[in-house]
C-alpha cells in the first residue's frame, strides 16, 4: 500500500508540474508580442529564405559596411527601461519600438546641433489610449508596427505627461476602455482658482512626436544598411536558455527555436574572435544580461532575429514650433499655448480630442487633490461618473518558448506612410487586469488535480486513523 501511494504521489506531482509549465507558456513569460486570438501580424520569418544575401551584397557587407558599428558606443542611446515593473505587462513591442524611436530622435537632435535633454516617449499614454483605437491590445500584446501606426495617426507625448505604471486601457471601466482626457497627459498642482487645494486636470496641448515613415526589413544585409540611419526594432524567439541562462557573451541558440514572442532594439553589430554578432537592447532592466543589453550571433537568423524587423523615421516638427529662437508656442502648467502671431499659421499643436473624443464623451470634471492615497496613483483625477471616450493616431517606416540548449560563445565587450497632424491625451493610474484570461484557461485541469490530491490525502488519513489490526488487513487487501 505504501509503495502504491508513493507511485500515485509521484504521478500527481508530474501532472501538477506539467500544468504549471503549461500555464507559464500560455501566460507569456517573455512578452505577449502577438495579440491573443490573432495570428501573428507579420510572420516574415517564413519569408527569410527569400532574403538571403547575394554574392554582391556579401561583397558590400565585407568591403563597404564597417566591421563594427554601434550607436550606443557613439553616445546616442537613451536610458534603458524595464517593462515588468511595478507589475507584469506584456508591452515588449512598445518598449522595443519606443527605444529605437527615441534613440533616432537623439540622433536627429545631434544633427541639428541640439544638446538638450533626452526625449523619453510616453509609454503609458500609448497603453492607455492605443487599444481604444484598435491599435494593439495594451499589456496583452501587440507589434512594433502598432506603435508606428499610433504615432503616425495621433503622435505621442514624452513621458513627463504620465509615469509608466504597467497598466493599460482596461482600468478605464467607466469609459469601457476608451481613453479619457487624463489618460493621455495630465498635471496636478495649485492654480489661481484653487490656491489652497491642488487640482489634477488633463493637459490637452503638448509637443507630440510623430512618424514620417516606417516599414519592415528582413535579413542581415538590409538590417545593417538601415542601422546606419538609426536603431531598429526586431522580433526574437525567447527560448528558455535565452530567458533564464544568458548572462554575458555572444548567445547562440542550437535548438532552431523560432517562435517569435518578444521585441527588442538592435543598436549595432560587431565581430569578436571571428564570430559576427548583433548588439541588442532588451527591456528587462539593466540588471539583466550585459547592463540590459546582449549579443547574439549574426547572419544565421538565430532565434529568428533577422526575420521580422521594423524601422521608423520620427517627425519632431512640433518641437520647432516651441523650441526655435522665435517660437510660435510657449509652455504653461496647462500645456502648450500660442506665444506669437505665427501660431495662427501653424495650428499643429491642437487639443487631444482626436484621441479621447467619441460617442458618449462628456467633458471631464476637474477634481481637487485629496489626502486619501489610492493604490495608483497618489492623487485623484477625473470623477468616475463622467464618461469620456477616445480615438488613436498613425505612424511611419522602420524596420515563444521551449527549453533550449544554448551555447555562449565568448564574454563580450562589446512601405512608407505620411504622418497626420493630430493630438493625443491624458492618463489616470489604476490596477492592471491582464492575467485573468490565461489563468481561466488552465482552471479546469488545475481543479481536477486539486480534487485528486484531496482524495489521496483523505485515503491516507483514513488509513492512519485505523487500529493496527484493521490497518494490516487494509494493507493486505490493497
Amino acid at each position: 500500500m505504501r509503495f502504491n501511494l508513493v507511485v500515485f504521489a509521484s504521478v500527481l506531482s508530474f501532472f501538477l508540474t506539467s500544468a504549471s509549465r503549461h500555464h507559464e507558456r500560455e501566460s507569456g513569460k517573455c512578452c505577449k508580442r502577438t495579440m491573443k486570438g490573432k495570428e501573428h501580424l507579420h510572420p516574415l520569418h517564413k519569408e527569410y529564405q527569400k532574403h538571403q544575401v547575394s554574392p554582391e551584397q556579401q561583397h558590400e557587407i565585407d568591403s563597404i559596411l564597417p566591421k563594427a558599428f554601434d550607436w550606443c558606443a557613439q553616445g546616442f542611446c537613451t536610458p534603458s527601461w524595464n517593462q515588468h515593473i511595478p507589475q507584469y505587462c506584456g508591452s515588449c513591442f512598445l518598449h522595443g519600438a519606443l527605444s529605437a524611436a527615441q534613440d533616432r530622435i537623439k540622433i536627429s537632435h545631434a544633427q541639428k546641433g541640439f544638446t538638450g535633454a533626452d526625449v523619453m516617449l510616453g509609454r503609458q499614454s500609448f497603453l492607455n489610449c492605443a487599444p481604444g483605437h484598435n491599435i494593439s491590445n495594451g499589456c496583452d500584446g501587440g507589434e512594433g508596427i502598432d506603435v508606428w501606426t499610433f504615432m503616425d495617426k495621433f503622435g505621442l507625448p514624452d513621458e513627463t505627461c504620465l509615469p509608466y505604471n504597467a497598466t493599460d486601457h482596461t482600468k478605464f471601466t467607466w469609459t469601457n476602455g476608451t481613453c479619457p482626457p487624463e489618460g493621455y497627459c495630465m498635471n496636478c498642482m495649485y492654480t489661481p482658482e484653487s490656491p489652497k487645494v491642488p487640482l489634477c486636470f488633463p493637459v490637452t496641448k503638448m509637443v507630440r512626436y510623430r512618424a514620417k515613415s516606417y516599414g519592415n526589413i528582413i535579413g542581415e544585409h538590409a538590417m545593417m544598411k538601415e542601422l546606419l540611419n538609426g536603431p531598429i526594432t526586431c522580433g526574437i524567439a525567447c527560448s528558455d536558455g535565452f530567458s533564464y541562462n544568458y548572462s554575458a557573451g555572444i548567445f547562440n541558440d542550437t535548438t532552431g527555436f523560432m517562435d517569435l514572442d518578444h521585441d527588442v532594439e538592435i543598436v549595432g553589430w560587431g565581430e569578436e574572435n571571428g564570430v559576427k554578432y548583433w548588439h541588442i537592447r532588451n527591456s528587462w532592466g539593466s540588471y539583466w544580461g550585459e547592463n540590459g543589453f546582449f549579443k547574439i550571433v549574426r547572419g544565421i537568423n538565430n532565434l529568428g532575429i533577422e526575420s521580422d524587423c521594423t524601422y521608423v523615421v520620427p517627425d519632431v516638427s512640433d518641437e520647432d514650433l516651441v523650441w526655435s529662437e522665435t517660437p510660435a508656442y510657449g509652455g504653461s502648467v496647462w500645456g502648450i499655448r500660442p506665444f506669437s502671431e505665427s501660431a495662427k499659421a501653424n495650428p499643429s499643436v491642437n487639443d487631444t480630442l482626436d484621441i479621447t473624443s467619441g460617442p458618449g464623451t462628456s467633458k471631464p470634471t476637474i477634481v481637487p487633490f485629496t489626502t486619501e492615497t489610492p493604490t495608483l496613483p497618489p492623487y485623484t483625477t477625473i470623477t468616475p461618473t463622467q464618461k469620456p471616450t477616445s480615438a488613436l493616431p498613425t505612424i511611419q517606416k522602420t524596420q515563444n518558448k521551449t527549453p533550449a540548449p544554448t551555447k555562449v560563445i565568448a564574454p563580450s565587450q562589446e512601405t512608407t506612410t505620411k504622418a497626420t497632424d493630430s493630438v493625443v491625451q491624458t492618463d489616470t493610474i489604476a490596477e492592471a487586469m491582464s492575467m485573468s484570461t490565461t489563468v481561466n484557461a488552465s482552471m479546469p485541469l488545475l481543479v481536477c488535480l486539486v480534487l485528486l490530491s484531496l482524495t489521496v490525502a483523505a485515503a491516507l488519513f483514513v488509513r492512519i486513523s485505523m487500529p493496527p489490526a484493521r490497518r494490516r488487513m487494509y494493507d493486505q487487501l490493497s
